[in-house]
C-alpha cells in the first residue's frame, strides 16, 4: 500500500483464511497490564510513586556546601594562580624578545 505510513515495530498478528490480522494495540496492552518486562518496571515505579517512595534518588546527589574557610582558601588559591600566570606570561614575553634579538643577530651575521 503505497503512500501509507508503516510501523517498523513488531506487532502480534494472526494468519487466517481471510488474510493477516495485525494487532498493534496488543503490544501496548501487554505493557499496561504488566505482561512485559517494560510493563512490569513501569507498574513497579508507578506503585512506588503512589506509596510516596522516592524513585529517582540515586540520580540526584545533594551538593555539599563548602565552609566559609574553604571558600576563602579557594579564592586565595585562585588569586595566587592568577599572579603566577601573569608572572609566567611576563617572562614568556621577555624570552620572546630575547629570542627575536638572537634571530636578528644571526640573520645579520649571515647577510654580512
Amino acid at each position: 500500500m503505497r503512500g501509507t505510513g508503516h510501523s517498523m515495530r513488531r506487532h502480534p498478528f494472526d494468519i487466517t483464511s481471510k488474510g493477516i490480522i495485525v494487532y498493534p494495540d496488543k503490544t501496548v496492552r501487554a505493557h499496561l497490564t504488566g505482561k512485559t518486562e517494560a510493563g512490569k518496571l513501569v507498574r513497579e515505579t508507578y506503585e512506588m510513586l503512589v506509596r510516596g517512595e522516592k524513585v529517582l534518588t540515586f540520580m540526584v546527589k545533594e551538593a555539599e556546601v563548602p565552609s566559609k574557610e574553604e571558600i576563602e582558601k579557594l579564592k586565595a588559591d585562585v588569586e595566587k594562580e592568577k599572579r603566577e600566570k601573569a608572572e609566567l606570561q611576563k617572562r614568556l614575553g621577555e624570552m620572546r624578545v630575547k629570542l627575536e634579538n638572537v634571530v636578528n643577530t644571526w640573520k645579520n651575521c649571515l647577510i654580512n
